[in-house]
């Protein structure tokens, strides 16, 4: 699902303008049949939930059954609303009818409330769902032990896992109209250096936020003083490792997971979930502490950045000469296909597709590279526990959990087969690190080389798409 939101904010950063409707229909119409299709879905939510609650209160034997066919709906569920969010962006012209009814004072804030009811119905279906996680929760044997969460404290976690990557470019996005309301000049996309100095100030405000922002966002918490923080920070120690603190994310036991963020130390954070304190040893959590800090040592976060930077730089070049050569070349012979080249949803589909398959390429190798750091940190057999473990209490599959799951990582299966392969082949380390290594500097280099040769022969031109 975050991977879902932020591509929805990357849609709405290309929409200039905004989509009129196909049919005839004025602004307030056009806003009246967005919120009842949205409200529909809210229904349709709240029938599925019912549905669901009512067959575990009638069947409790075959409740895994019932519970599995439920997240199956409520994927579903989230992907269909989804796309009527998109139909109600280019056929129902949803954006254009708000920005049509709002005062001109209100513009840098259009493309962030665009997506306020969609979000709304996401965070209601939420509130809906609540209800069967809980009936599935208090007919287990151990639900006396444990009280499941209030009603607020399940949306207000489901709100933070998911939106923690949808947030920041919304904000983005306010900044950047609020900009060009201040200063017209930066909507000129033919001026080069204004415009690739407004996407390099707002990449780097990004980098430079994020860590803060996730620490208020989360409600994270400094890791309290015990054996524990002695130990990592022993560790860190020992390892020559920089960092800002080590953070607790109180997800109300629902989560185990760790994650680093930050590339400057004085903002850089580890972050351990509740979970994965309580149910790991000690040695194990320091096989994860490790994993994370392998991602620092080996410089995958500023790789990342730099990926994606020149990565939205090539792409724009290839495709503004691909539609200049379309407009020369075919567009004389089928006029249809000028008004068509307009539309930058077109290279952002080119964007989502690249980024899913190089990116997810480029991020399983980086994370196999963190693995192997994370052994060496701890032991080899505590880091594989460890990720045994984390499979075992977020519920996941060890060997299919799910395409936008694993597209980013291994699986479990692959990555523990992986490391047990070492026992056998020692020198396995090294070929996949080298492996790596030319994977990276060939990525790169291949990149900054595409760019010189487009810029030589066609320069600036692709700014506009950016």
């Amino acid at each position: 699902m975050p991977f879902v939101l932020l591509m929805l904010a990357f849609l709405l950063y290309v929409q200039d303008p905004w989509s009129a409707p196909w049919f005839e229909m004025t602004p307030s119409e056009a806003i009246v049949a967005t919120l009842a299709g949205m409200g529909a879905f809210a229904l349709l939510a709240g029938f599925l939930a019912s549905g669901a609650r009512i067959a575990l209160r009638r069947a409790p034997h075959i409740r895994y059954e019932i519970l599995h066919r439920f997240a199956a709906l409520r994927r579903w569920h989230f992907i269909v609303l989804s796309a009527f969010f998109i139909v109600t962006l280019y056929v129902l012209g949803w954006g254009w009818a708000l920005q049509a009814e709002l005062e001109p004072g209100w513009s840098p804030f259009v493309k962030p409330l665009v997506m306020t009811p969609y979000l709304v119905v996401v965070i209601l279906s939420w509130a809906l769902y609540y209800d069967v996680d809980r009936a599935a929760h208090d007919m287990l044997w151990l639900a006396s032990d444990k009280a499941f969460l209030s009603r607020s404290s399940y949306v207000s976690l489901n709100i933070r896992h998911n939106f923690i990557l949808l947030v920041p470019p919304l904000v983005l996005l306010a900044l950047q109209e609020a900009l060009q309301l201040v200063f017209p000049q930066l909507k000129r996309r033919e001026d080069a250096l204004t415009t690739l100095g407004m996407l390099l100030g707002l990449m780097s405000v990004s980098v430079l936020c994020v860590p803060w922002f996730l620490r208020v966002f989360l409600g994270l918490k400094p890791l309290s003083v015990g054996e524990l923080r002695e130990q990592l920070t022993a560790t860190a120690r020992r390892l020559n490792f920089r960092f800002s603190e080590i953070l607790v994310w109180n997800t109300r036991g629902t989560q185990a997971n760790a994650m680093v963020t930050g590339l400057a130390p004085f903002l850089r954070y580890i972050i351990l979930t509740d979970r994965i304190i309580k149910e790991l040893s000690t040695d194990e959590i320091e096989g994860v502490f490790g994993h994370e800090v392998g991602h620092v040592k080996h410089h995958h976060m500023g790789l990342y950045s730099l990926f994606l930077f020149l990565s939205l730089v090539l792409l724009g070049a290839i495709w503004a000469f691909g539609v200049d050569l379309a407009r020369a070349y075919f567009v004389p012979a089928w006029p249809d296909l000028a008004s068509l080249l307009e539309h930058q949803e077109w290279f952002l589909a080119l964007v989502i597709v690249y980024v899913f398959l190089v990116f997810g390429v480029l991020s399983r190798n980086c994370e196999r590279q963190a693995d192997l750091y994370g052994c060496r940190v701890s032991s080899r057999d505590a880091f594989i526990r460890a990720l045994e473990k984390v499979a075992d209490i977020n519920g996941m599959s060890r060997e299919k959990p799910g395409l936008f799951a694993a597209w980013q990582h291994w699986t479990i299966g692959q990555r523990v087969a992986f490391l047990r392969t070492l026992d056998v082949d020692p020198t396995l380390e090294e070929r996949a690190q080298r492996r790596i290594g030319i994977l990276k500097w060939s990525l790169t280099l291949g990149l900054a080389a595409g760019i010189v040769v487009l810029l030589s022969a066609y320069p600036w031109n692709w700014l506009r798409y950016l």
